[in-house]
């Protein structure tokens, strides 16, 4: 049998590995993202707008639809 340098630390190993390496990358990717929108949180807009938001177009009566499943 051959050992080799990396003979410790075989494939499952390696992926274990691998994979606390890219939770702790998220982890620290998570807090910086939260730290900046709760940045931009505290700074106030700077000039309210007076245009108003647009409004979505009702939706349509579809009661008959069900209606019609329910008795077949």
């Amino acid at each position: 049998m051959i050992k080799t340098a990396t003979g410790w630390l075989q494939l499952p190993h390696w992926l274990i590995l691998a994979g606390a390496v890219l939770v702790v990358v998220g982890l620290i990717g998570l807090v910086i993202s939260r730290r900046h929108q709760a940045k931009g949180q505290d700074e106030p807009a700077t000039e309210p707008s007076l245009e108003p938001s647009p409004q979505l177009p009702t939706l349509p009566d579809l009661s008959w639809l069900t209606a019609t499943k329910s008795s077949a």
